[in-house]
């Protein structure tokens, strides 16, 4: 009787476990934002991020004729929560990818569910610095 006891007490412990992870996962809209110039696409490193666990985003940038927008110098100057009157609990850094128009955005974390922003501010040489402001919807999968 204790053995069966025992494989129950595991077994419950393993499905609580393994439930827990699961409600761990939370992600954002694939959500798109475009202004006369440009056209960005985020998109998650993975399909999912935990809460307080830094993650990275990969963003697509195309010139307002579709093409692969490359030679960007892009900073996150600002970001956070506006209802909450909180900014992001980190300082993301966007570095180039390998293919063209593509950059890492590396350093994302939350904290909470709802509404977030990030500024995304775009230099290109020989044209005017530009911030593009893109609102997102933080949920739990």
């Amino acid at each position: 009787m204790e053995k069966l006891w025992s494989l129950i007490v595991v077994l419950t412990l393993g499905l609580l476990s393994a439930s827990a992870s699961a409600s761990d996962a939370y992600s954002i809209q694939k959500a798109q934002v475009s202004n006369d110039d440009y056209h960005l696409t985020v998109f998650l490193d993975k399909n999912e991020f935990e809460f307080n666990r830094i993650h990275s985003w990969r963003l697509q940038v195309k010139t307002s004729d579709g093409e692969p927008a490359d030679n960007l110098a892009i900073t996150v100057p600002n970001g956070g929560m506006e209802a909450h009157g909180h900014g992001l609990p980190t300082i993301p850094v966007v570095e180039p990818g390998q293919m063209p128009g593509n950059y890492w955005v590396r350093g994302m974390k939350f904290q909470m569910p709802g509404d977030w922003f990030v500024e995304f501010e775009i230099s290109q040489q020989g044209k005017e610095t530009q911030i593009i402001k893109y609102d997102f919807f933080v949920y739990h999968q």
